[in-house]
């Protein structure tokens, strides 16, 4: 299997335009991604975001045709990290949203934090 910075895999988030903002700040400010692209157009937005290989799409409802006509609001987006413990001690001190505490899974562990729009974001560390 390749590494997703080879796939350029992509994971869509479609969000009302009333918590977009909110959504990608959330993204960028609480969890590192950078902006990558930005397409607005006759009321619809698409945003792309990068962090290392991850790369996320925020979009108004039905924008462009591309994406779902409702808005995301369970999905569950997996972030691995080499170390979940040191990063959420490291997100605790600028962040002051919800955050599970770190759980074990298997040989591995992960907390949980939920973005605006109430999906679940995963941090994770496999061994």
């Amino acid at each position: 299997m390749r590494s997703a910075v080879e796939d350029r895999l992509r994971v869509m988030l479609a969000c009302p335009r009333s918590a977009l903002a909110a959504v990608e700040r959330f993204y960028c400010e609480t969890l590192g991604f950078e902006p990558e692209h930005r397409r607005e157009e006759e009321g619809a937005t698409l945003v792309g975001l990068r962090l290392d290989g991850t790369r996320l799409l925020l979009a108004t409802p039905g924008a462009f045709d591309i994406g779902p006509a409702g808005a995301t609001t369970n999905a569950t987006v997996i972030l691995m990290h080499p170390d979940p413990v040191a990063r959420r001690r490291a997100l605790g001190a600028r962040y002051d949203g919800a955050m599970s505490e770190v759980r074990a899974m298997g040989a591995g562990s992960f907390y949980e934090l939920v973005d605006p729009c109430g999906n679940r974001v995963w941090i994770m560390q496999v061994e």
